[in-house]
C-alpha cells in the first residue's frame, strides 16, 4: 500500500515519526512536505501539494495521512479535491475512524497532533489502513458524494 503524507510545522515531528513507522511496516511512503521544520510555513501549501499528487495516482491501494494542529483545516483543504474523502482524528473514539472507512470509504486521515500522542496515532492509523469499505448500500452514497451540483 502507498501512503501519501503531508504536514505543516504543527504536525511535522509527528509526520516524521509516522513516516519512519510506516516504512518499518513495509508501506510505500510519498512525503509531500514539509521536508523541514519551519514555524513560518502554511498548511494549505502542503495539503494542496499532497492532494494534487494523490489525485494523479491511479493506484487502487493508496491512502493519505495529513497532520496539523487540529487536523480540521488540513481536512478542509484536501476535501476540496474530487475523490478525496478525509476524516479528522484528534483523539475521539476510534469507532469514528472505522465508520469513516467502512461507510464513507474515507481515503484520507487528517490528524490533529495537538490532542494525541504517537501511540494513539499508530493505533488509529492501523485501524484506518486495515478497515475495508463495506460497499453494498454505502456504494451509492459514496458515489453521491462525488456528484456535481
Amino acid at each position: 500500500m502507498k501512503i501519501y503524507l503531508a504536514a505543516d510545522h504543527a504536525g511535522f515531528e509527528m509526520k516524521e515519526q509516522v513516516k519512519k513507522w510506516l516504512l518499518e511496516h513495509n508501506y510505500s511512503v510519498i512525503d509531500c512536505g514539509a521536508k523541514e521544520y519551519s514555524q513560518e510555513d502554511n498548511y494549505p501549501d502542503y495539503m494542496h501539494a499532497c492532494a494534487e499528487q494523490y489525485s494523479k495516482d491511479t493506484g487502487i491501494d493508496t491512502k493519505m495521512i495529513v497532520f496539523g494542529g487540529s487536523g480540521t483545516g488540513e481536512a478542509i483543504v484536501v476535501n476540496r479535491y474530487t475523490g478525496i474523502r478525509s476524516i479528522v482524528y484528534n483523539g475521539q473514539k476510534n469507532e469514528v475512524i472505522r465508520l469513516g472507512r467502512a461507510h464513507n470509504n474515507a481515503n484520507c486521515l487528517s490528524i490533529g497532533t495537538w490532542f494525541v500522542d504517537f501511540d494513539m496515532i499508530a493505533q488509529a492509523i492501523e485501524l484506518f489502513l486495515r478497515t475495508p469499505f463495506e460497499e453494498g448500500r454505502h456504494t451509492e452514497r459514496v458515489q453521491n458524494i462525488e456528484r456535481k451540483l
